[in-house]
């Protein structure tokens, strides 16, 4: 986030981010296929240049841009049954190519991990959530 961001805007215009924390993603029962899965995608991203937890400092890089009367909500998408349950195995199948290449697992093991995950969606004893997502907001002055 920088500066510029923040003089782009209008005098008393808002600012608003949103990004994730997907160190806060969570399955239960415990599933060692999505606790893999998020090791996984944490790993991937921070090895092409990006921060999967970088939600919770969104409030501290907006005041550091020049943002006053930061504010922040937090909301985390849970599933107990229906299509959200399949998200993580979904994402695990589009981030596999890049979790091979980046030598973080094979191909066999993605496979695995998303098996797992199916099966875990599967059951009506799972609940499954998505990562926290921080919506932050503040003021140009």
């Amino acid at each position: 986030m920088s500066r510029g961001m923040v003089r782009a805007c209008r005098p008393r215009g808002a600012i608003v981010v949103e990004d994730i924390d997907f160190s806060g993603s969570f399955c239960y029962p415990h599933c060692a296929a999505y606790e893999r899965y998020v090791e996984l995608y944490e790993k991937v991203v921070q090895r092409r240049g990006g921060d999967a937890n970088i939600g919770p400092k969104l409030p501290g890089l907006l005041r550091k841009a020049g943002a006053e009367g930061v504010q922040v909500n937090v909301v985390q998408p849970t599933h107990v049954q229906d299509e959200g349950k399949l998200m993580a195995s979904i994402t695990m199948e589009r981030i596999s190519g890049s979790v091979v290449s980046e030598g973080l697992a094979t191909e066999e093991e993605v496979e695995q991990s998303i098996k797992g995950l199916n099966a875990a969606a599967e059951s009506v004893e799972t609940v499954m959530s998505l990562p926290r997502i921080f919506q932050v907001w503040g003021k140009r002055v």
